[in-house]
């Protein structure tokens, strides 16, 4: 997925972060584009991910681990509740 048209909505995102290490909650987080991206411009900010497939989580912590971005990440998967 190519992210160039969002980057000016993400790099606006950090002029409002209160803090360098300020904690984000994505929700919907996918497979870790966004995540990565926020990451490499602030390696400080506490991410925390929530989504509900188990198979974009399994991907995302696949893809977060190997390559040094992330030290420590939480990804929740969200269960799905259907109304009566």
């Amino acid at each position: 997925m190519d992210f160039d048209l969002y980057n000016d909505t993400f790099d606006a995102f950090f002029d409002v972060l209160p803090e360098a290490n300020a904690s984000v909650l994505d929700i919907g987080c996918g497979s870790r584009n966004i995540t990565k991206y926020l990451l490499s411009k602030n390696p400080k900010l506490q991410i925390t991910g929530a989504d509900l497939s188990k198979n974009i989580i399994a991907l995302a912590k696949k893809f977060l681990k190997p390559d040094g971005t992330v030290k420590e990440h939480t990804i929740l998967i969200l269960k799905k509740q259907l109304q009566p």
